[in-house]
């Protein structure tokens, strides 16, 4: 299932609100009967593949997006609506699209730009899966990964390569994904140099030169500094060949908004 952003919006601005969404979801999972197989958090949206126990779906959804809207709203003393009416869903009943979903799931950030392997991104299940950097493991990945082998290391070396394959199912082509308006794909740097740079290093570079952290021009705040990075980040990567819509996807913002930076133009 995946959720987004009312309007497009960030529901996320920083590492710690990445974290503590996380830990809204493992306590909503601890009460709810549920494994999650997969999990991917944006800016503007989260990714989960879970088999549901005997708490239905959508209470499952009202309890992670009441919390975490609560938690959003009260930081940022506002009112409203944080999420995009109801979260979107699909049943999956075979192996061979199951392991689609995961791939499509943990290369989101790839897909976006913001990363050029899956388990660079801190936010998602991936580096669970290949037992990087995680002492509490939030996924159910035992039987998921048992799909590519018996054992942990070769099976997590296949899980690997099979995310990094092209997809042999266009995920992104069900009703699901594209009535939710899903990140466009972003070409993938070449092994030479070639293509575009991910987002995320143009947003590393607008980091070095205004001191505004990557994940904060990324995020949701308007403080006047981080804005004018926002703007900078806007201007480089319209000029490294993104276009407007990515980045309004990547700022978590609408294409109007993103118009106007580029009419502002970039700060000296």
């Amino acid at each position: 299932m995946t959720t987004r952003g009312n309007g497009g919006q960030a529901i996320v601005g920083s590492p710690a609100e990445f974290d503590e969404l996380l830990e809204i979801i493992a306590a909503v999972k601890r009460t709810s009967d549920f494994s999650l197989f997969a999990y991917c958090l944006m800016s503007n949206h989260f990714h989960l593949l879970l088999q549901i126990g005997e708490v239905p779906l959508d209470r499952v959804m009202q309890r992670i997006k009441t919390s975490w809207a609560k938690r959003f709203n009260i930081k940022r003393r506002r009112m409203g609506h944080v999420f995009q009416g109801r979260f979107l869903s699909l049943d999956c009943d075979d192996e061979p699209y199951f392991m689609e979903l995961l791939r499509y799931i943990h290369m989101n950030p790839v897909r976006a730009g913001l990363v050029s392997s899956p388990e660079q991104w801190k936010w998602s299940s991936c580096r669970e899966y290949l037992d990087i950097g995680v002492q509490e493991p939030l996924a159910d990945f035992a039987w998921p990964l048992s799909l590519f082998g018996l054992e942990r290391r070769p099976a997590a070396e296949a899980f690997r390569t099979f995310m990094l394959q092209d997809p042999q199912e266009d995920v992104a082509a069900t009703p699901m994904m594209d009535s939710h308006a899903p990140t466009p794909e972003v070409e993938r740097p070449s092994a030479s140099g070639g293509g575009r740079r991910p987002l995320v290093e143009i947003a590393e570079e607008v980091s070095a030169q205004t001191g505004v952290t990557s994940l904060a021009i990324l995020g949701v705040s308007r403080r006047r500094s981080i804005t004018l990075a926002r703007r900078r980040f806007a201007a480089l990567a319209v000029a490294s060949g993104y276009g407007v819509r990515e980045v309004s996807l990547a700022l978590g913002v609408s294409t109007t908004a993103v118009s106007r930076m580029l009419r502002q133009g970039e700060p000296a």
